[in-house]
């Protein structure tokens, strides 16, 4: 062996480099669904969950929810203490990376500038939402085969994950009819809302709208929309679930601007705008 590196030192160097820059254990596709409050995975006497789901993973981290990435991490550290010692469940859903499962289907699509490619960064973040769109299917079974006595989900998802999110709910609201579902999305990523970047793949505003007509809305008890004010906005471009209220001026670029928004949802109605740091989105726990 040794012999062997002495006769081809270039070979050596190579594969201690390649080495060296290899990223470290991915997050794979997850099998089963775990409750973060005490360690075990959701079960058949499991009546009450609140799922978040990550968006768009261009930094390609492992895993979006630990204390390197403070957002989600604060989020999920008050959420384990307000429902410690009650019926609900909180899961983290991680969908970062190519997995075995879904082997084309991660987050990981790619920075966000690509300067020859994807100049306006648009490219890799719309990857990203279809990938979780497709996501949304495999989060609902799941969460059906896990926990088919399910009465009560909240999904509380960011940028890409938002379509997920809706495919998930769409999905549950069709096959349990005793579910009650809530959808907040935070700074939720419409690829097809952009006035710069023209893309036609689907995901659209007047699909996101038509949330509120899915099968089953009526057992939607809230949806809740908070946007980002960037420079990628125009008025009028995303107005999720309002019918002659003020229109939302934001269409959301996946990781710009900071986070303000507007709740304008079904029952109970409050209106007011709040400030949507993580940790701070409101439960109807």
């Amino acid at each position: 062996v040794f012999s062997f590196f002495r006769d081809f030192p270039l070979l050596f160097i190579a594969l201690f480099w390649i080495l060296l820059i290899s990223p470290p254990h991915c997050q794979a596709q997850p099998t089963s669904l775990r409750n973060e409050i005490t360690g075990q995975t959701i079960d058949s006497t499991t009546t009450k969950v609140i799922v978040l789901i990550h968006g768009w993973n261009p930094e390609n981290t492992t895993d979006k929810y630990s204390s390197s990435n403070p957002e989600w991490f604060s989020m999920v550290t008050a959420l384990k203490a307000k429902l410690a010692g009650s019926d609900w469940k909180l899961i983290t859903y991680h969908w970062e990376q190519q997995g075995t499962i879904s082997p084309s289907i991660g987050a990981n699509t790619g920075p966000v500038l690509e300067f020859i490619t994807d100049a306006a960064g648009y490219g890799n973040a719309t990857v990203a939402a279809v990938h979780a769109e497709q996501q949304g299917t495999s989060l609902f079974t799941l969460l059906t085969n896990q926990a088919p006595g399910l009465r009560r989900v909240h999904f509380i998802a960011h940028s890409a994950g938002s379509w997920a999110a809706r495919e998930a709910m769409r999905l549950l609201l069709n096959a349990n009819p005793n579910v009650v579902c809530q959808m907040t999305l935070l700074d939720p990523f419409i690829p097809d809302a952009s006035p710069l970047v023209k893309t036609a793949i689907g995901l659209s505003t007047s699909k996101m709208n038509a949330t509120t007509g899915l099968p089953g809305s009526s057992r939607i008890q809230q949806l809740e929309d908070y946007w980002a004010f960037d420079e990628i906005s125009e008025c009028g471009v995303l107005g999720l679930w309002t019918k002659g209220a003020e229109r939302c001026r934001g269409s959301g670029h996946p990781e710009r601007g900071a986070q303000r928004g507007h709740e304008r949802g079904r029952g109970a109605h409050r209106g007011e705008e709040q400030p949507t740091e993580a940790g701070k989105a409101e439960l109807d726990a």
